[in-house]
């Protein structure tokens, strides 16, 4: 059975990681005839009853695997933790605050099954009034593709599938200050793209 593994980075989110998991463990019975699920938990040293939280549903699913950072390193460290230690034949990246829409994991997976190496989520604006954060956003992501020779379209976030081909390119990064997204899309590989609107914190 081929494996998917779906690293979620975790900050605090004691309430939320029980939710994520119900939610993930549907996808996992949904596609349970054609992958096996590896949900990987990073810790990024959490502060609330998360760790707990996590302990307890490994325990209870094996197939629930967790990651514990000695302390708050960041979301990129987190990530690329989680990207560095799956098994799958492709990885998922979904924050673990419930902002990510799980459902849309089988559409991810479906893209990369016709051919994409990697699938984005672009995250549509929610918000179109706030003019100054769209502006400055947008600067972002042009100095960052000039600096970087990338092409990263506005909006694009971490929540996005990776092939096995692109976690083993990037795993031989050692850089550490780093935008992991950046590099993603710097090394190139089929793209597909799926656009969404953010769930509420």
């Amino acid at each position: 059975m081929r494996i998917i593994s779906i690293i979620v980075p975790v900050y605090n989110e004691a309430e939320n990681i029980p939710l994520l998991y119900d939610k993930l463990a549907r996808i996992g019975e949904e596609m349970r005839e054609k992958y096996e699920l590896e949900i990987i938990f990073v810790n990024d040293g959490s502060t609330d009853a998360g760790q707990q939280v996590i302990s307890d549903l490994s325990d209870s699913d094996d197939r629930v695997k967790y990651i514990e950072l000695s302390r708050n390193f960041g979301k990129e460290v987190a990530l690329t933790a989680g990207i560095n230690n799956c098994r799958g034949v492709a990885c998922i990246m979904i924050d673990g605050d419930l902002q990510h829409p799980v459902e849309l994991i089988p559409e991810f997976i479906r893209k990369w099954e016709d051919g994409a190496e990697t699938v984005i989520g672009i995250r549509e604006d929610n918000h179109s009034g706030d003019k100054i954060k769209r502006a400055g956003s947008s600067l972002f992501y042009k100095i960052i593709n000039r600096i970087a020779s990338a092409n990263i379209i506005p909006g694009a976030t971490d929540f996005r599938l990776l092939d096995r081909i692109i976690i083993d390119e990037f795993n031989k990064f050692t850089e550490r200050n780093r935008i992991s997204r950046g590099l993603m899309d710097w090394l190139g590989f089929r793209r597909e793209y799926i656009y969404f609107k953010a769930g509420e914190r």
